[in-house]
This record gives C-alpha cells, sequence and structure tokens, in this order.
C-alpha cells in the first residue's frame, strides 16, 4: 500500500545544526502530542503522535521529515485505519499494525 505526503509548513533550523520545532506541526500545540521517531532510510524519518482536537475525537497522525535536514515534508494520510506503531524496514519502507492487522506501506 501506499501513503500520500501532503505539504507542510516551514521547518526551525538552528545554528548549531538542524532543529524540527515539532509544535510547528501540531494542529493544537497545547494538546497534540508527538510520541515517536522512526528512521525509514538514509532520507526520511517518520514522526508519530496523536491530533488532539478540542471537542474531537483524537486521531493518530504520522508525519514525514527529510532526514539529513529535519525539513518537515509533510503528513502522511493513509488510505486505512494506522495505529501510533510503526516498524521501519531500512529500505525506506515500513510497517503498521492497527486492530490486529499488519499492514505494509511505501511513499507514493
Amino acid at each position: 500500500m501506499q501513503a500520500r505526503v501532503s505539504a507542510a509548513g516551514p521547518a526551525g533550523l538552528d545554528s548549531l545544526g538542524q532543529l524540527v520545532d515539532l509544535e510547528e506541526l501540531a494542529t493544537d500545540p497545547d494538546y497534540d502530542e508527538f510520541d515517536d521517531a522512526y528512521v525509514l532510510d538514509s532520507d526520511h524519518v517518520v514522526v508519530t503522535g496523536k491530533l488532539n482536537p478540542q471537542g474531537r475525537t483524537p486521531g493518530i497522525c504520522h508525519w514525514l521529515i527529510q532526514a539529513p535536514t529535519l525539513q518537515p515534508l509533510g503528513r502522511l494520510h493513509y488510505p486505512a485505519p494506522v495505529s501510533e506503531d510503526v516498524t521501519p524496514l531500512g529500505d525506506g519502507t515500513w510497517l503498521t499494525r492497527h486492530d490486529g492487522q499488519l499492514r505494509h506501506w511505501a511513499l507514493a
């Protein structure tokens, strides 16, 4: 299966090296949570988390980050439900698990 990426905002850069402020990815920085970062390959990192919009059901989100620069490339949109669990396979693909189903993903 393939996940597609939608555009993200600018990344924060620090003069001491690359830095991404995850709150810039958040819809509501006071309520959204970021959990883990997973290296997919030498070019990509997936950051997992939860969007917690006030008055609505929380949702699982994954964001794609460019590994060398930590520039956010966008939020991953899956055609099927996923959990926060990500297992990178080292070749740019990854596995997710949701309700007893294991899915194999690649970038579109």
